[in-house]
C-alpha cells in the first residue's frame, strides 16, 4: 500500500501522511535490487522498460536507471504510435495529395 492509497483511505490529504511516515522513519521496502532476477527474466523475455514497470509496480524511472546501472539490455519501446508521429505522418500524406492537384 503506497502513501496515497493510505491518504485515502483515512481520508487525509497526501502530504500529511507523507509527513508523518516520514516523522516515524519508514520507508520503502522493496528496491528493484531485490528484484534483480524477476527483472533480468523480463528483459530477456522481451519486455520494454515501461512494460517491466508496469508489471513489478515500480516507477518507470527507477526501473530506467536501475537497468542501465546494471547494464542490463532491454527492448526500446519505438515510438511509431506516437501522437506526435501520427500527426506527421498524415501531414505528409496531405502535403502529397495536394501537391498532385
Amino acid at each position: 500500500m503506497n502513501v496515497h492509497e493510505i491518504a485515502k483511505m483515512l481520508n487525509r490529504p497526501y502530504s500529511a501522511v507523507a509527513r508523518k511516515a516520514s516523522n516515524m522513519g519508514l520507508k520503502k521496502r522493496t528496491y528493484p535490487n531485490l528484484l534483480d532476477a524477476e527483472i533480468r527474466k523480463l528483459s530477456e523475455s522481451g519486455y520494454t522498460a515501461r512494460e517491466i514497470a508496469e508489471e513489478l509496480k515500480f516507477p518507470l524511472q527507477t526501473i530506467r536507471e536501475y537497468l542501465c546501472r546494471c547494464k542490463i539490455e532491454y527492448k526500446k519501446e519505438t515510438n511509431d504510435a506516437h501522437i506526435w508521429r501520427q500527426y506527421t505522418q498524415s501531414k505528409s500524406k496531405r502535403s502529397k495529395y495536394h501537391a498532385n492537384n
